[in-house]
C-alpha cells in the first residue's frame, strides 16, 4: 500500500542518515586517535615532527577551519534534507550530529591549545589574539547548532541567533580592547 510505501520511504531515508553520519564520524574519531598525540601532545609534538612553534599552530588553526566548514556543511544539509518524524529530528540524528559536533570541539580544543603554546613561546599578537576569540566564536555557534538540532528550533532562529552572536563578539572584542589585552600579557610573559 502506499502508507508502507512512504513508511519504507522514511526508513531508508533515516538509515541513509544514520549510515552516512556515522561513517563520518567513525572518520573523525579515526583521525583523532591516530592524531591524538599530535593534536595535543604540545612539545613532544614539536620534537616528533620537527617543526616550528609558528608551524604547529598554523596547522592546528587551518586544520580547524577546514574540520569546521566540513561538518558544518555536512550537518546543515543533512539538516536541511532529513526526513522528520512529526517535525522533530530521530534520535539518531540527534545523537550523531551532537557527536560529530563534539569531535570537532576537541579539534577547536587542539588549536586553542597549540596557540596558547606559540603564545608561551613567543608572546601576544593582534592576529594570535584574534585567532583566540575566532576560536571561542565558532565554538559558540557549533553549540547554537548543536542546540538547534538537539530542541528541533527553527532554522531561522538558529541563523539569528548566530548573527547575534558575531555582532556581540565584536562588540565585546572592542570592549575588552586587544591592544591593551596584548601588551598585559606580553608584560606579565616578560616580568
Amino acid at each position: 500500500s502506499s502508507t508502507q510505501k512512504g513508511y519504507a520511504a522514511l526508513e531508508l531515508s533515516t538509515v541513509a542518515t544514520a549510515v552516512f553520519l556515522g561513517l563520518i564520524n567513525a572518520l573523525f574519531l579515526i583521525f583523532i586517535i591516530i592524531q591524538a598525540v599530535y593534536l595535543f601532545g604540545g612539545k613532544k609534538a614539536l620534537a616528533l615532527k620537527n617543526i616550528t612553534y609558528a608551524e604547529y599552530a598554523r596547522q592546528g588553526f587551518f586544520e580547524l577551519m577546514f574540520a569546521a566548514v566540513v561538518v558544518f556543511v555536512i550537518i546543515w544539509l543533512i539538516e536541511k534534507a532529513v526526513v522528520r518524524g512529526e517535525g522533530k529530528h530521530t534520535l539518531a540524528f540527534k545523537v550523531l550530529a551532537s557527536a560529530l559536533i563534539a569531535q570537532v570541539m576537541i579539534v577547536m580544543a587542539s588549536a586553542f591549545k597549540r596557540l596558547l603554546l606559540y603564545e608561551d613561546a613567543f608572546g601576544f599578537t593582534e592576529m594570535r589574539f584574534y585567532s583566540h576569540v575566532f576560536i571561542i566564536w565558532l565554538a559558540c555557534v557549533f553549540l547554537l547548532l548543536l542546540f538547534m538540532i538537539v530542541w528541533n528550533a527553527a532554522e531561522e532562529r538558529f541563523a539569528f541567533v548566530a548573527f547575534a552572536s558575531c555582532f556581540a563578539f565584536l562588540v565585546a572584542v572592542n570592549f575588552v580592547n586587544p591592544d591593551a589585552c596584548i601588551a598585559r600579557q606580553n608584560i606579565r610573559r616578560y616580568e
